[in-house]
């Protein structure tokens, strides 16, 4: 459609300026293809995806000092990155529009 259209090449000219949002998406959506379904997966996939933790560590100077704020920082990003993108894959037609339910039933 016209709106995912525009949103994807919206999407794709932020991460022209460095903030990766269609190709963090692109990665998830690449990820759920595969079969993961749930909550947990897709947080453990953020907190030991190796780009996402560079990026959390980049932007957190205090975290950079204590390893401990750091770990919390990263849980509760996860968290919050992984309902982003959920909820952009729904707007998209791409995810089952059905609460802890990220099955694929559209094309990315």
């Amino acid at each position: 459609t016209e709106e995912k259209n525009w949103l994807i090449s919206h999407l794709k000219e932020i991460d022209k300026k460095g903030y990766n949002e269609y190709s963090v998406l692109k990665e998830v959506y690449e990820f759920l293809k595969k079969g993961k379904n749930g909550n947990s997966d897709l947080w453990n996939w953020f907190e030991n995806n190796k780009k996402f933790y560079e990026y959390i560590n980049e932007r957190s100077e205090k975290a950079r000092n204590d390893p401990e704020i750091f770990q919390k920082q990263l849980y509760n990003y996860a968290r919050s990155f992984a309902s982003a993108k959920i909820s952009l894959l729904r707007e998209l037609g791409v995810v089952k529009d059905k609460r802890n339910d990220y099955k694929i039933i559209g094309e990315f």
